[in-house]
């Protein structure tokens, strides 16, 4: 058994056999096709059958990842026509406060439960002094008495 000089209906049904079904053995394959097992092997471990393969890959995961998003947008503009409805009909207050609760949690205005809103202050003060102050403060320090620092309480006496 040689390898395919070309691809045939049969072999891009084959391709989308296997697509469409990437757990099976290739028996079953096989089975569904009324080709023998080393017929099969032959032909999907030739370099045409595996170019063929990988390309119709590409294009099925690229066209499945790029409906995702489409889809996903469709299902929320679906859910989200539904629930303004379903608002704008409604008397039922408990409806309506509980559709505004979650709609606002989503929209980042809702606290998160359990964590208190805490503010960090830092404040930094900057003091620019010069040389000649730093040296009028350094002989003024040096003239002055010691300073004792009053004891404090449950401490031992100085020695």
């Amino acid at each position: 058994m040689s390898p395919p000089a070309r691809l045939s209906h049969t072999h891009d049904a084959i391709i989308s056999w296997l697509l469409l079904h990437p757990a099976e053995p290739l028996a079953k394959c096989a089975a569904y096709f009324h080709y023998s097992q080393a017929w099969l092997s032959t032909l999907i471990h030739s370099d045409l059958f595996q170019a063929a393969l990988s390309a119709r890959s590409r294009e099925v995961h690229a066209r499945i990842c790029a409906s995702i998003p489409e889809r996903l947008g469709a299902c929320a503009d679906i859910a989200l026509d539904k629930l303004s409805d379903h608002l704008a009909q409604s008397e039922d207050p408990n409806f309506i406060l509980d559709a505004a609760d979650r709609v606002l949690h989503r929209l980042g205005y809702a606290p998160s439960a359990g964590k208190p809103a805490t503010t960090n202050v830092i404040q930094q003060n900057t003091f620019i002094v010069n040389a000649a102050d730093i040296s009028e403060a350094r002989k003024l320090m040096s003239l002055s008495p010691p300073i004792e620092n009053p004891p404090i309480e449950n401490s031992p006496p100085p020695p």
